[in-house]
């Protein structure tokens, strides 16, 4: 999935953090999905390559599928 930033946006990365999410398989997408749905809200691309910083972190270490999940799913991960 190729992102619509333009050539000097990458200069945060953000092609990159799209690479390593997309390895993810099916959470990958749904997060990517989500990037590109924090990007249609338009905020900065530093702010956007924060959120997918965190979400590598956080797909390294969820071990359920992204889609249906509940706030209860998210914060029992944690423990």
């Amino acid at each position: 999935m190729e992102s619509k930033l333009s050539v000097g946006f990458d200069i945060y990365g953000f092609e990159g953090y799209r690479r390593i999410i997309a390895g993810f398989g099916y959470n990958g997408e749904v997060t990517l999905s989500f990037l590109d749905h924090l990007l249609s809200l338009r905020p900065s691309i530093a702010r956007v390559c924060k959120y997918a910083d965190h979400a590598i972190a956080l797909l390294r270490v969820i071990n359920f599928n992204l889609e249906g999940t509940t706030r209860w799913d998210v914060s029992e991960c944690g423990r």
